[in-house]
């Protein structure tokens, strides 16, 4: 068998493969099982609970005085996505890091007693949050900062924008 050929047949096994595992079959728990290097992809196109809002992070800035307080303004995307992230994407973590974390903070807050307060400001979701807002670019002059998480609803929107949390104020440290 030439080289080609065998390629040929990997290639196609791989790709029989792969359309059988997107089909509810029993057949793909021994895929899986063999699969040891996760080569066959399964694809969710239709999650059982949708996603139906997005979150956006925003943040302001104040500087020493009371009177000097910035406008709200959303955390800049590192980087904007061009057609190399469907093959090779590595601000895909940060950004699904940043995600989780919001999720996660929603969930903490939400079973958060009042005088339990302090203590979620101690939480890594909060904590990255908020290093998330401090690596944006704020003002020279700021000496604060606070964040808010906005819960969005897509392009045409049907709701405004709902807040979902927001941060206490929290010192800038520049060294």
């Amino acid at each position: 068998m030439t080289t080609f050929a065998v390629a040929a047949l990997v290639v196609g096994v791989w790709g029989v493969l792969s359309v059988l595992s997107q089909l509810p079959l029993r057949l793909n728990d021994r895929i899986r099982r063999f699969d040891a290097f996760h080569l066959v992809p399964r694809w969710h196109f239709f999650a059982p609970n949708p996603a139906t809002a997005d979150f956006t992070i925003v943040y302001r800035a104040f500087g020493p005085g009371v009177d000097e307080i910035q406008p709200w303004q959303a955390v800049p995307a590192r980087h904007e996505r061009d057609a190399l992230c469907a093959v090779w994407n590595p601000g895909r973590r940060a950004r699904k890091l940043r995600d989780d974390a919001v999720k996660l903070a929603l969930i903490m807050s939400q079973g958060t007693p009042a005088d339990a307060l302090r203590s979620f400001l101690l939480t890594t979701p909060y904590l990255l949050l908020l290093n998330t807002v401090c690596a944006a670019p704020l003002p020279g002059s700021a000496a604060f900062v606070q964040f808010a998480v906005l819960k969005t609803y897509g392009f045409h929107p049907r709701s405004p924008a709902r807040v979902v949390i927001r941060s206490e104020v929290h010192r800038v440290d520049r060294h």
